[in-house]
C-alpha cells in the first residue's frame, strides 16, 4: 500500500507567481489498484506523479511505501522499485543503444554486478517473446538502435522496460498522448494486459476520458491540487462519459471544464 499523508506543495515562493498547489493532500493507493488520474491543466496530476517518484519532495507531509517512510528518499533509490513511462517516447530509452541493450539495462535492474557482461545472449529468446506480444515486429530487430524506431515502437519498448522486472508501482504520465489512435489503443491494451497479469499497482495520468473510464478499477478527479471525485469498483464500471462530464460540470469552473472536454 502507498500513502500520501497531508502533503503540501508550493511553487515560486516569495515571488508574484506564488502557487500553493497541495494543501494537506492525503491519498491511499491500495495494492493492485489501477488508478486513472484526470483533471484540467495545472490540476497537479504530473506534480503528484513526480512526488511519488521522488523527483521532488513535498514541502511538508509524508509518503509511505508499504509502511516505510520514503518522503526524503532520493529519486534514484525509488527507481529501484518504480517503473515509469513518460508522454514523450524519447524519454524512456536510450536512442544510441540497441533494443537488446536497452532491454538488458532494464532487465538487470536491482541485480548485483561484478565483472560480467551486461548484455547476455541467453536473454534474447525472452526479450523476443516479450516484444512479440506487442505485434509491432520489434522481436526481429534486437540489434536496431532505439532512436531509429517510430514513436509508437519506442513507447512500446519503454513500457516493456518499465515493467520487465515487475515494479511495486508503475507511473504512466499520459503515455499514449503522443501516439496515433491505433497505436495508442494497442499500447493501452498491452498496458492493461501487463498490469493485470503481473498485478502491478498503477497510477495513470490521462486526458482521455474514454481511457479513464475503460481502464483500471479506480478513477480520481483532481482540481487545483484537491481530490474532488474518487470512484472505484462497480460504481466506476457504471460510469459513462456523459456522467463524468456531468460530475465535472458540478465540480469545476467552466474554464477547467472546457479544458477537460477538449481532450475527452
Amino acid at each position: 500500500m502507498i500513502e500520501v499523508r497531508k502533503a503540501c506543495q508550493t511553487f515560486n515562493k516569495n515571488t508574484p507567481y506564488y502557487l500553493e498547489l497541495f494543501n494537506n493532500l492525503s491519498l491511499t493507493i491500495n495494492d493492485g489498484d489501477f488508478i486513472s488520474l484526470i483533471g484540467s491543466n495545472g490540476a497537479g496530476k504530473s506534480t503528484l506523479l513526480n512526488m511519488l517518484a521522488g523527483s521532488f519532495m513535498p514541502d511538508s507531509g509524508e509518503i509511505f511505501f508499504d509502511e516505510k517512510n520514503v518522503t526524503r528518499q532520493k529519486e534514484y533509490v525509488r527507481a529501484k522499485y518504480i517503473g515509469r513511462v513518460f508522454q514523450d517516447p524519447k524519454m524512456g530509452n536510450c536512442p544510441d543503444m540497441s533494443i537488446r541493450e536497452n532491454l538488458s539495462i532494464a532487465y538487470n535492474k536491482m541485480k548485483s554486478f561484478n565483472l560480467t557482461r551486461g548484455v547476455e545472449r541467453k536473454n534474447e529468446p525472452f526479450f523476443m517473446e516479450q516484444l512479440e506480444t506487442f505485434k509491432m515486429g520489434l522481436e526481429g530487430f534486437l540489434s536496431v538502435r532505439a532512436g531509429s524506431l517510430s514513436g509508437g515502437q519506442r513507447q512500446a519498448l519503454s513500457l516493456l522496460m518499465a515493467t520487465i522486472t515487475e515494479p511495486k508501482l508503475l507511473l504512466l504520465d499520459e503515455h499514449t498522448a503522443a501516439l496515433d489512435p491505433v497505436t495508442s489503443k494497442t499500447v493501452m491494451e498491452k498496458t492493461k494486459e501487463i498490469v493485470e497479469t503481473k498485478k502491478i499497482t498503477t497510477f495513470m495520468v490521462t486526458h482521455n476520458l474514454n481511457y479513464a473510464i475503460e481502464y483500471g478499477n479506480r478513477l480520481i478527479l483532481l482540481h487545483k491540487g484537491e481530490i474532488i471525485f474518487d470512484v472505484c469498483g462497480e460504481e466506476k464500471k457504471e460510469l459513462t462519459k456523459r456522467k463524468l462530464l456531468d460530475i465535472f460540470t458540478s465540480s469545476v469552473p467552466d474554464d477547467a471544464l472546457s479544458d477537460i472536454m477538449a481532450f475527452g
